[in-house]
């Protein structure tokens, strides 16, 4: 009887350990002329935001009415990003290439203008406490913005990558920041104010630009261009490949994790977008979601984590309603 009962348990225990999410297709957007480069949830999902080909940037409310576009005042399709504290949308390229403008979302104006890249902006992120602004260039460096007062200045620039800036993310706590352009990852440590180098990551890959820290700041998963989803664990000082995930088939352009770290979502070029499940710190694959007809550019976990938006090649943008 004991060993019944230790038996019912584990077959109880497994089958928890392997159920998987369902997904449904439950909003479609398409009314885009062109790939849609980025999408983005504010932190309370009260906004959603597109930026698309045709140049336009879109801000929806939450029942995905239009709000606000910039009509044509960006120079080219690029990452865009909410501030956390919900008080800007940052866009990379508006008006000029090298510039990101901040465009404040109590009344939809353009509040500030960070100028100084010699190259396209290609990328943009905040820290959780919204005073730190990274962006990373074509001119192969990076800047560091912190607020003072009401505006945002440069407070250090980081150069000598050797390639132009894919994507870069600041780890939740902000101690590192992960910056990837070619094949190569560098990663940044904050000691005292300052972002000095920590670790250089050589990727066997041609080429890198899916990257998220999870919000445990312990691990750094960074998507390739053959398709592999690559997981370090930062441990003994060093990050250090903690697990390799093979699903896609080309390159995997963006991966997002839900708030709490349970799931993690995985763009590509191969139209496919996989949710992974976190067991035991490790990730196996539990749903593929396979509407779009081409390459995945971007996808974002809704601050609940029961939606998920992806934008592709096809020109258009899918809400998905997750159900686990």
């Amino acid at each position: 009887m004991k060993y019944l009962q230790i038996s019912c348990l584990f077959i109880i225990y497994s089958l928890a350990c392997t159920v998987q999410i369902h997904a449904m297709s439950w909003k479609k957007l398409s009314h885009f002329k062109g790939r849609v480069w980025s999408v983005s949830f504010s932190p309370s999902g009260k906004y959603f935001a597109t930026s698309s080909a045709e140049t336009r940037l879109t801000i929806f409310d939450h029942a995905y009415e239009v709000l606000w576009q910039t009509n044509d005042l960006i120079k080219e399709v690029s990452g865009i990003k909410f501030s956390p504290d919900e008080q800007y949308l940052a866009i990379p390229k508006y008006k000029n290439e090298t510039d990101v403008g901040l465009i404040d979302l109590n009344n939809f104006q353009l509040y500030y203008i960070l100028s100084g890249h010699t190259d396209w902006v290609t990328c943009i992120d905040f820290t959780l406490d919204s005073s730190t602004i990274a962006t990373g260039s074509d001119d192969a460096t990076i800047r560091i913005w912190n607020k003072i007062g009401s505006s945002f200045m440069l407070y250090q620039q980081i150069s000598g990558h050797g390639a132009s800036i894919a994507n870069l993310c600041f780890s939740r706590n902000a101690n590192f920041l992960a910056v990837c352009g070619k094949n190569i990852v560098r990663i940044y440590q904050k000691e005292y104010n300052q972002y000095v180098p920590y670790q250089t990551l050589k990727i066997d890959a041609r080429f890198i630009n899916g990257l998220a820290f999870h919000p445990n700041n312990k691990l750094l998963a960074v998507g390739t261009y053959d398709g592999k989803i690559l997981i370090f664990q930062n441990k003994a000082c060093q990050f250090k490949l903690f697990q390799h995930l093979n699903a896609h088939s080309k390159m995997v352009h963006c991966i997002d994790f839900t708030s709490d770290g349970q799931y993690m979502a995985t763009g590509s070029w191969d139209a496919r977008i996989i949710v992974w499940k976190q067991h035991r710190s490790k990730f196996s694959k539990s749903y593929e979601l396979l509407e779009h007809k081409k390459e995945v550019y971007d996808i974002d976990f809704h601050p609940d984590g029961n939606k998920l938006a992806s934008g592709s090649e096809d020109n258009t943008v899918l809400i998905w309603k997750l159900k686990y």
